[in-house]
């Protein structure tokens, strides 16, 4: 029976290579980043991974250093493969892989020439700053300035963004925007952050991917303090400060930002930015209401200078050139006036004296024009 023998081996060894391929291929490994990995070169070790097919799956935790923008992976020794996102995106992934981050990567050799790693990043909106990021999607805008990252943008007049920044340095040691002394901002304006793209130049689109209305920044950088540091309280509000241009207009007041707002009238606005994170770091908010200390309290400016959502003004008076549709002209209807109530009219004794050479004062009326 050595015939049946060798059949049955022979079955058992195509059924084991198929068990142990499928095995292979539904396998997740696990594993480290290497301590040798760079922030755009990571290497890992993994067990059991010995050639990169299409559905290679391993889970890499990450205790050695941040990733940069567009970042590879090296797997085993394998060949350093360009990261991409699950998301479909056409260039390589920009999404930090962060220390202490633990992420799925699943070989791809269809996406692009050489095949990549497609990373499932899997965040928790609970624990992870990115759940409570919010991009500009779809909206383009135009660069009115040459500009940079890590800097907040204004709206200008006419729909451009400029920074408040212009320096070329990251760590914020240069002056804020040239323009930002002279030109002036719509208030309650777009207020976007730039937190990826490093050079933008005057008129470049500013393209939704980089632009974001919600985000944890590092405010030193915008504001111009000197290697971003910053003494801001966690957890209390920051404004950013600004002239009142009488125009629904805004121009950057000195000092440009603060979490104070004022117990007297200062002649300034305090436009909410967000609310602080740390000691140099803040959540830009969605919403930047105005405050304006007027008539003895803080209240919401509006374009409106005697309406003040939230309190209410105390009387004001106006010139005759600040009203509009005055007529040349007015019938006044019928009224009187006592004597007193007219300009240039006094009284005046006069001494009457009678035949019988009896005297009496009398108090006449006497107009005097003006």
């Amino acid at each position: 029976m050595t015939w049946l023998d060798d059949a049955v081996d022979a079955i058992n060894g195509a059924l084991e290579a198929v068990f142990v391929k499928k095995v292979d291929r539904s396998h997740i490994s696990y594993g480290a980043v290497d301590s040798n990995s760079t922030s755009t070169a990571f290497t890992a070790t993994v067990p059991g991974l010995t050639t990169l097919v299409d559905g290679s799956t391993v889970m890499l935790k990450n205790g050695v250093v941040t990733s940069a923008e567009g970042f590879t992976l090296n797997v085993n020794g394998l060949g350093a493969k360009p990261v991409y996102s699950n998301m479909a995106a056409a260039t390589a992934d920009t999404t930090i892989f962060n220390v202490n981050y633990t992420m799925l990567f699943v070989y791809d050799s269809n996406r692009i020439t050489g095949g990549c790693w497609i990373c499932y990043r899997g965040y928790d909106s609970n624990t992870n700053t990115i759940g409570y990021q919010l991009r500009t999607n779809n909206s383009v805008f135009t660069a009115a300035d040459k500009g940079y990252r890590y800097r907040l943008w204004l709206q200008t007049g006419d729909g451009k963004l400029m920074p408040v920044n212009t320096s070329t340095s990251t760590n914020a040691t240069a002056n804020r925007s040239s323009a930002m002394n002279t030109r002036k901002f719509p208030l309650g304006g777009k207020i976007i952050y730039n937190s990826t793209k490093a050079d933008y130049q005057a008129n470049d689109a500013l393209p939704a991917g980089t632009m974001w209305q919600q985000y944890n920044l590092t405010l030193g950088y915008s504001f111009n303090n000197s290697g971003a540091a910053l003494t801001l309280t966690s957890g209390s509000p920051v404004y950013m400060v600004a002239t009142d241009e009488g125009d629904g207009m805004g121009k950057l007041a000195s000092p440009y930002y603060t979490q104070t707002l004022p117990s007297s009238a200062d002649n300034k606005l305090y436009i909410f930015l967000g609310m602080a994170t740390g000691a140099t770091t803040m959540e830009l908010g969605l919403e930047h209401p105005i405050f304006v200390y007027k008539n003895g309290a803080i209240g919401l400016w509006s374009d409106n200078s005697h309406t003040h959502s939230g309190y209410a003004s105390s009387s004001h008076t106006h010139t005759k050139s600040q009203i509009t549709d005055f007529p040349s002209t007015m019938t006044p209807s019928a009224h009187t006036h006592n004597y007193s109530d007219v300009n240039g009219v006094s009284t005046v004794a006069v001494t009457v004296t009678y035949t019988n050479n009896t005297t009496e004062t009398i108090n006449l009326l006497k107009y005097t024009s003006s």
